[in-house]
């Protein structure tokens, strides 16, 4: 016979429900590992560059279709993995999930050492029979870990996780390595890049009347519907030196 839920239980049981819920609604629930280098690598479908927007830029400033549609492509798909790469969870998110494997795998391993020695052999055997991991201590010779070895792994990463993290911490302007991407393909297919960030006020909000620009403001904007006019200014200016006869900013960690 079923015992009654206590108020306690039930309380506790709708807490870890809110828990639950409040993840699967977040954005950090759903972020993935990026995967477009090794897409392009194994010829996987990935995202490709507006014709729309390359139509309005051949238009505009009567660039070389052929030459700026592969170029933007490629800067498309860096800008996608920079995005996904630096808008990882924060520290407070991982650390929750890590926290509920550690505490879960406490508790498995503590009834698993507080198991009867007759009912120890029985599961050690069906282990061994369904998934070739022994119960019992590694040794050398054994290439398979033991149960409780892979419990104590677990609960000791949630530990190393959390000396590792540092809640807080700024995240990385993938804006501005894109900005430069894009500084790179205007001056190769069009002209020097004019450091002119004055804006008109027109019927779409403001504008860059630069070229240079507001070539640049038209693609981050179509990656980024939500991205303003000062965004787009702060990227650029953070992408390019105050010198003016150096205009390639240097990035040593790029992964892609």
């Amino acid at each position: 016979m079923n015992k009654p839920k206590t108020s306690s239980t039930t309380e506790a049981s709708a807490a870890r429900e809110r828990a639950c819920k409040a993840d699967v609604d977040s954005d950090e629930w759903a972020w993935r590992f990026p995967t477009i280098p090794l897409d392009v690598a194994l010829g996987k479908p990935v995202p490709t560059i507006s014709s729309e927007l390359i139509d309005k830029l051949v238009e505009q400033f009567g660039l070389p279709r052929d030459e700026l549609e592969p170029r933007l492509q490629c800067v498309l798909l860096a800008y996608l993995h920079r995005r996904t790469f630096y808008e990882v969870p924060t520290a407070k998110f991982l650390c929750r999930q890590s926290a509920r494997i550690a505490k879960a795998s406490e508790a498995l391993l503590n009834v698993l050492r507080d198991l009867p020695p007759f009912f120890q052999e029985l599961l050690a055997h069906e282990l061994r029979e369904k998934t070739v991991i022994k119960l019992k201590k590694a040794s050398r010779r054994r290439k398979h870990a033991s149960l409780e070895e892979i419990l104590t792994v677990l609960i000791d990463y949630d530990q190393s996780l959390r000396k590792l993290l540092r809640p807080g911490a700024p995240r990385k302007d993938y804006l501005v390595r894109t900005a430069a991407d894009l500084v790179d393909a205007w001056e190769e297919l069009s002209s020097p890049f004019d450091r002119n960030y004055r804006t008109d006020k027109g019927k779409a909000g403001p504008e860059f009347p630069a070229s240079g620009p507001r070539f640049i403001q038209l693609i981050l904007q179509n990656f980024d519907k939500s991205l303003t006019t000062k965004q787009v200014e702060d990227a650029l200016r953070a992408a390019l030196p105050p010198r003016s006869d150096a205009k390639n900013p240097l990035f040593d960690d790029d992964v892609y």
